[in-house]
């Protein structure tokens, strides 16, 4: 009887030692599940994306930005779709590039005209080039980055849709007063200039000036352009 209640005590011991053990794994892996569908969700929201788009991963790098010819540290994101970029300091920079925009992702290595690079990459677009730099592990990105581009649907890169023209251009609205109309021409003007800064449509690199001009008022003849690239709608309807 001894012998029995003592074996008894001894398997107890060991059951809930077991339930001690595994317990805290599962919710570890909960905690972990449960933080990575947040990280996903913030995700999709700060950049616009589709809510079918799952995030891979992240990293942190810099951002070479040609406006002012300066390395910006912040965070790489890739996920099925898009690699984007998000500078530390809040709102300061921000980037979307769309997978089927992708044209080639090579090593950029320092030459003797321009030593500055440190591990970096380039991604070439079809109008532009956009580098990452002190990428760690840069050849592991590389070949993600390709297999991403393998598994997309190319069907998809040829745009279906067009933009339909402001409604004040579709419709009459009377007669509009010169000073309405000089307003119009200066906000016209200030995102002329902009996009020559910074660049045009969705590979543009958002700046804290894009917001300011918002802010001021979007010109009549670029609020359905515009609207579709901020609001994110632009990527809804590509994909």
């Amino acid at each position: 009887m001894k012998n029995n209640i003592y074996l008894l005590s001894i398997m107890n011991k060991i059951i809930n030692r077991n339930i001690h053990v595994v317990l805290p794994k599962k919710l570890k892996l909960l905690k972990r599940d449960l933080d990575a569908r947040a990280m996903c969700e913030n995700y999709k929201i700060t950049f616009r994306l589709p809510m079918d788009e799952k995030l891979d991963g992240t990293l942190p790098c810099t951002l070479w930005t040609p406006y002012n010819k300066q390395h910006v540290w912040g965070k790489m994101y890739l996920s099925n779709n898009y690699i984007c970029f998000e500078s530390r300091a809040l709102s300061l920079l921000s980037l979307i590039i769309p997978m089927r925009e992708i044209r080639s992702v090579e090593k950029l290595d320092n030459s003797s005209n321009w030593p500055v690079w440190n591990k970096a990459i380039v991604i070439t677009l079809s109008k532009t080039n956009i580098i990452f730099d002190h990428v760690e592990d840069r050849d592991f990105l590389i070949g993600k980055i390709f297999n991403m581009l393998a598994r997309l649907d190319h069907t998809k890169r040829s745009y279906s849709f067009t933009i339909e023209p402001a409604l004040n251009k579709k419709f009459s609205f009377g007669n509009v007063s010169p000073e309405t109309e000089a307003k119009e021409s200066v906000k016209l003007n200030l995102w002329q200039l902009h996009f020559i800064e910074y660049g045009r449509g969705i590979t543009c690199y958002r700046v804290a000036k894009t917001r300011d001009l918002i802010l001021q008022g979007i010109p009549d003849e670029l609020r359905n352009e515009l609207w579709l690239l901020y609001s994110g709608a632009i990527n809804e309807k590509e994909n």
